[in-house]
């Protein structure tokens, strides 16, 4: 469970270089089949927040994300690989 909330008047930092970014350096959301990564992708994707195309690490696939308040972050999915998707 994630517990968000906003903070009036605060600018977000600048975005920084992985593992650069302090105690949190980013959240994994795991999507919970392939149909929700793939719609993951499509409504970032539309948002503009996605950042390169879905990376195959071999026993999970990603997407990383930067979140309106330059956050990055990515989502994942640990199963089979299907053509539907961009991979690098």
């Amino acid at each position: 469970m994630l517990h968000h909330f906003q903070i009036p008047d605060i600018e977000p930092p600048d975005i920084l270089p992985m593992f650069s970014r302090g105690r949190l350096d980013h959240c994994a959301l795991n999507a919970s089949s392939m149909e929700a990564f793939i719609e993951l992708q499509k409504r970032l994707s539309a948002e503009d927040c996605v950042e390169g195309n879905v990376i195959d690490m071999g026993m999970l696939l990603l997407f990383n994300f930067i979140d309106p308040d330059k956050g990055q972050h990515e989502v994942v999915f640990s199963g089979k690989r299907v053509d539907q998707l961009m991979v690098c």
